[in-house]
């Protein structure tokens, strides 16, 4: 676990808990590196690369960039999985938080699993995480639309991002968990049969459910910004995308 980056006093705490702990007789087989590993210990672990900046005495507190910066890169440290990097080094090769795909565990090659981008890229859903439905899902009748579409039949019951917790009613207003608003939403049009979908808005909640349904729409807002009520007035974040 890399605790390089935490501040004098998150990292006194740490440790202060740590040792409240009733000790555990456990002993750990040593490890043993095969051909591979011994060539990775001696090359990129025998030199290890410390915190770029120095570490701050206190954390900053508060609801500001800077606290989130601290927490993202010292405590969470999103960008280690969030980051696509070589299976072979461990060393980070695609762009920070911009997600990577078929990260396939050692010891059971079968299960992979892709962390998603979770940078203000407004491709993503909502908080930049893959929201699945949460309903029974028929994978046994599914069928694929000219080659590329795969659609797979699902009871609905709402939405829920499997990253962070949020949850979704079948309207995909916010039911739980740390998303701020309803799911976005996309213009659309069908033409010959086929949807087209045109640009992205945001909406702040959906009053009714299906036909009957009103939505107002919002100009597309980042991940975690309100976008009506009190708090669109007592928490002001700058735009960042149109």
């Amino acid at each position: 676990m890399e605790m390089q980056g935490l501040s004098d006093d998150d990292l006194q705490a740490v440790v202060s808990y740590l040792r409240t702990q009733a000790p555990v007789r456990n002993p750990v087989p040593p490890h043993y590196y095969n051909l591979l590993g011994k060539v990775v210990k001696a090359t990129a672990l025998a030199h290890p690369v410390g915190p770029s900046t120095q570490p701050p005495a206190r954390s900053p507190r508060g609801a500001s960039v800077e606290t989130g910066q601290y927490l993202v890169e010292s405590v969470a440290l999103c960008w280690a999985c969030h980051t696509e990097r070589s299976q072979m080094t461990g060393a980070l090769t695609g762009p920070r938080f911009g997600g990577t795909k078929d990260f396939t565990e050692s010891d059971d090659p079968a299960h992979s699993w892709s962390p998603p981008n979770i940078t203000s890229d407004p491709a993503p859903i909502h908080l930049g995480c893959p929201t699945q439905p949460n309903g029974p899902i028929f994978d046994d009748q599914k069928s694929t639309y000219e080659r590329s579409v795969v659609l797979i039949p699902t009871q609905p019951a709402g939405f829920g991002c499997p990253c962070h917790g949020g949850q979704y009613d079948t309207e995909g207003n916010r039911t739980a968990g740390p998303p701020v608003r309803a799911l976005d939403r996309y213009n659309y049009s069908i033409k010959d049969g086929r949807l087209v979908l045109g640009s992205a808005y945001s909406v702040d909640y959906v009053k009714g459910e299906g036909k009957t349904a009103r939505i107002k729409k919002y100009p597309l807002h980042m991940p975690g910004q309100h976008v009506a009520g009190p708090e669109f007035w007592l928490f002001p974040i700058p735009e960042i995308r149109a």
